[in-house]
């Protein structure tokens, strides 16, 4: 397998590697989100990090032990309810729970601070069909705190974390890293850096500068603020990041900031 090492300013255009006209003809041929996998660079930590060894417990009562999974690749997913982003990849994991099924497992970590039995219930009408598991304050903390969700953290089949992703990614993204590990073909090559660069659009409160204005809105007014600072872009001219993450990887930035304040302040004033 062809491998590449890149500097971390380098990441996003890996991930993004995608042959355009390739991408274009099958989006034109109406093919089935796994061809678009064709081309696609999968990156991949330099150095792999020990998965933390607990058991998680499920809103259904089920104990999974993670040392249980070894031979599986694993995608623990941190989301919550509240998170636009979030649901988009929902239907993605549940497609690739199904393709996978027995070489892989999907665990959902919510981060929602409502009891377990409306998150299971919220599951439940979305079809989730991987376990989903309350992600306390203690379980956060094994993977070093979670500061926006998504989240998702992959494990290679010997056990040891190999990816996180933060913010949304297609299931192209997924479908690749997963034949990655698996030792399928992707038509692509795996690339190896440090750290990963933020990339799409995530869902959080904790917005430097913004924290105490997004927790007065409704959750309506919330999730559409979100929404819109996920999809302002900011222009510091330092960073190619959304609003909401350039206040969180740059919380100096006082473009972002005034952007965020305005957009939070619009939503505050509207119905």
């Amino acid at each position: 397998m062809t491998e590449r090492h890149l500097d971390r300013r380098d990441v996003r255009w890996a991930r993004r590697g995608v042959v355009a006209a390739l991408a274009l003809c099958f989006a034109l041929l109406g093919a089935a989100p796994v061809a678009r996998a064709a081309g696609m660079d999968v990156v991949l930590f330099k150095k792999p990090m020990a998965t933390p060894q607990m058991h998680l417990v499920t809103v259904g009562g089920r104990t999974i032990h993670l040392r249980d999974l070894r031979g599986k690749v694993v995608l623990l997913n941190f989301w919550a309810t509240w998170c636009g982003p979030c649901r988009m990849e929902i239907p993605e994991f549940e497609q690739l729970q199904r393709k996978y099924q027995g070489r892989i497992q999907v665990i959902g970590l919510s981060i929602d601070e409502s009891p377990a039995r409306q998150v299971a219930a919220f599951a439940r009408r979305l079809g989730v069909n991987y376990p989903v598991v309350m992600a306390t304050n203690a379980i956060q903390a094994k993977f070093g705190a979670v500061p926006a969700v998504p989240t998702t953290f992959v494990i290679d089949r010997q056990g040891q974390i190999v990816q996180r992703d933060v913010g949304v990614h297609s299931y192209a993204d997924f479908n690749a890293v997963i034949r990655a590990l698996l030792g399928l073909p992707f038509g692509g090559q795996v690339v190896r850096v440090n750290e990963m660069n933020p990339d799409g659009p995530v869902g959080t409160t904790m917005i430097p500068g913004v924290i105490a204005a997004l927790k007065r809105l409704t959750p309506q007014q919330r999730e559409k603020a979100l929404a819109e600072l996920n999809a302002a872009h900011c222009t510091c001219g330092g960073c190619e990041y959304s609003v909401a993450y350039c206040r969180m990887v740059d919380p100096d930035c006082a473009v972002s900031l005034a952007e965020a304040r305005k957009i939070v302040a619009q939503i505050a004033r509207s119905k």
